[in-house]
């Protein structure tokens, strides 16, 4: 949603916020109905919040709040983002097969048990 905003003329801080609300409650739909389901695995999602909250926040603090003080450099730094990102997904969504391939064929039968025993760390 957020490049054809971008066409339309809004700001990219403008979509790109309306782009993350409209994900965000999507997203927790589909979350309740896994959890209902018993899909969840609640300590891998405590686990990868514990680390990504956390250094989200402090990278916020630390190079955007004392880089990015001018709104234009800051837009700017939102559409470089944003184009990388598509192009990223783009990329992936073009060999997803491939790779799944690989994944499974590659993973050796005697790492794949430690793994599972020492998932969060993993995680």
């Amino acid at each position: 949603m957020t490049p054809l905003l971008l066409v339309f003329g809004y700001p990219a801080p403008v979509a790109i916020g309306t782009d993350l609300l409209y994900a965000s409650i999507t997203k927790a739909g589909g979350a309740f109905a896994h959890h209902r389901m018993g899909n969840v695995d609640w300590k891998i999602v405590f686990t990868l919040a514990l680390g990504s909250i956390p250094v989200s926040i402090l990278l916020h603090m630390l190079v955007l709040n004392s880089q990015f003080q001018d709104s234009a450099q800051f837009e700017e730094l939102l559409t470089l983002s944003l184009g990388l990102m598509l192009i990223v997904t783009a990329i992936i969504l073009i060999i997803r097969d491939k790779m799944r391939i690989n994944a499974i064929e590659g993973k050796p039968n005697f790492l794949m048990p430690v793994i599972h025993r020492h998932r969060s760390l993993v995680t």
